[in-house]
């Protein structure tokens, strides 16, 4: 099961890690700007456009 929240700001919003010392997995160029998913350092992806993180989302058991 998946866990997905929105959210808005430029770090993690499980544990605050900023977005900018995350490990990109990819990133594509889109109207709005750079639409990046990253693995944080705890554990979860996030989904960053422009910047902002719009999603995360946790593997739950």
């Amino acid at each position: 099961m998946n866990e997905s929240e929105s959210v808005a700001g430029g770090s993690c919003p499980r544990c605050g890690w900023p977005v900018a010392e995350q490990q990109i997995v990819s990133s594509h160029a889109s109207s709005l700007g750079q639409l990046r998913y990253q693995t944080c350092v705890c554990g979860i992806t996030l989904v960053v456009l422009a910047g902002d993180v719009v999603a995360a989302v946790s593997a739950t058991a």
